[in-house]
C-alpha cells in the first residue's frame, strides 16, 4: 500500500524520461516506465505492505465521522469545539490532533476566509453566529474543493503537458 498525503507530488515518467534527482519514491515498471514522489514541508508518505499500515492519524481519522457525512452536524461540530480549551485558536483547533478528517493547514484558511474568521480567534470569543457560519464554512468549503478536484482529474489526460 503507498499512503500520499498533503504535500506529497507524484510524477509519472514515461520510458525515456529523466528522472528528478531529488525524489523520496522511485517506483520503476517493466515498460520502463516510472512513478516518482517528492515530499515537500508536511507532507506524508508511507510504503507498506496492505494490512500493516499503522499511523496514528489514520486510526484516529477511522474513528471520526467525516465532514461530508450527515454524522458530522451541528451538534457533533458544537461537541468539537466544547472540548477543547475556550483558549485555544481556531486555527489550532481545525489544524492539530485530527478532529476533522482531511482537513489540513491549507484547507483551513479557505475554511476561515468563507467564514470571515481571524485564525487567531479564540474559541470563547466566537458568537453563536460564528460558530453556524463556520460549520457551514467547513461544509461548503470541503465540498467545493472536492467537486473542483473531481473535475481536474476528468481533465487530467485532456490536457497537454509541456515542460
Amino acid at each position: 500500500m503507498i499512503v500520499l498525503g498533503e504535500d506529497t507530488n507524484i510524477r509519472y515518467m514515461v520510458k525515456g524520461e529523466e528522472i528528478p534527482e531529488k525524489h523520496q519514491l522511485l517506483i520503476k515498471f517493466n515498460d520502463s516506465s516510472a512513478l516518482v514522489s517528492s515530499a515537500r514541508m508536511y507532507a506524508q508518505l508511507h510504503v507498506s505492505p496492505v494490512n500493516s499500515y499503522n499511523n496514528e492519524y489514520y486510526d484516529i481519522v477511522k474513528e471520526k465521522p467525516s465532514p461530508f457525512s450527515d454524522d458530522f452536524n451541528m451538534k457533533y461540530f458544537e461537541e468539537l469545539l466544547d472540548g477543547v480549551r475556550p483558549t485555544t485558536s481556531i486555527k489550532s483547533f481545525l489544524a492539530t490532533k485530527q478532529r476533522i478528517p482531511g482537513l489540513g493547514n491549507g484547507t483551513l484558511q479557505d475554511i476561515l476566509f468563507n467564514a470571515k474568521i481571524h485564525p487567531k480567534t479564540k474559541i470563547k470569543k466566537l458568537s453563536k453566529e460564528q460558530k453556524k457560519d463556520l460549520f457551514n464554512s467547513i461544509k461548503n468549503t470541503l465540498s467545493e474543493m472536492t467537486e473542483k478536484a473531481e473535475e481536474a482529474l476528468k481533465n487530467l489526460y485532456l490536457i497537454t503537458w509541456r515542460i
